[in-house]
């Protein structure tokens, strides 16, 4: 089955949002965001309190920003960033043109920097397509197109995520990453309001 891989048009996501598909995408999610702890609202410039108050209909208009936030979604003001740093949003689609999953980051040099996803079962209900080769085919030979050699994935340090990515049986259904170059490190990322400690997952693309 061929699957795409392709960068999103601020159009394209404006009527993503506009027409709920990104509210389906973080119905689809919210279990793995919330229950999973794979999201913590509180790194979005929010007291603890306020975190812990935010109802659905909150968080849904948080995530309606996430396609065409290029990367940037805690801060008011972008950051000035190096000139070589590119914002991308990635759509993962099947053969036709379903979206099933989105991504948004950035490429530093030769590194796909991912900081957010979102996933969403395929046309029929089922998320079978996440275990097989072929899907992941699309968006690793998309990045390699790009002379992407390395991937790196931002994830909080105490979520399911993480656990997940840090174990290399993850990754044996998956022949375009190399297990053997699996780095996991805790690095700090400042904020205006905060340090926040983050886990920060690298594997080399094959």
């Amino acid at each position: 089955m061929a699957y795409t891989c392709r960068d999103l048009t601020i159009e394209e996501a404006t009527h993503l949002e506009e027409s709920g598909v990104i509210d389906e995408f973080y119905l689809a999610s919210e279990k793995y965001l919330d229950e999973d702890k794979n999201f913590n609202y509180a790194n979005c410039e929010i007291t603890t309190e306020q975190f812990n108050n935010l109802t659905q209909d909150q968080k849904k208009s948080f995530w309606r920003l996430f396609p065409k936030a290029i990367g940037r979604i805690f801060e008011p003001v972008p950051f000035e960033e190096p000139s070589h740093i590119v914002y991308k949003t990635l759509a993962l689609q099947a053969p036709d043109g379903y979206i099933l999953h989105l991504y948004n980051g950035y490429i530093d040099n030769n590194i796909w920097v991912e900081e957010r996803g979102l996933i969403r079962p395929d046309a029929n209900g089922s998320r079978a397509y996440t275990y097989t080769n072929d899907f992941w085919t699309s968006k690793y030979t998309y990045l390699k197109s790009l002379g992407i050699t390395k991937m790196t994935r931002i994830v909080e340090t105490d979520s399911k995520l993480a656990t997940l990515l840090a174990n290399p049986d993850t990754y044996s259904h998956n022949s375009h990453l190399d297990i053997s170059t699996l780095v996991i490190e805790d690095k700090v990322s400042s904020y205006s309001w905060a340090d926040v400690t983050h886990k920060h997952i690298t594997i080399d693309l094959t």
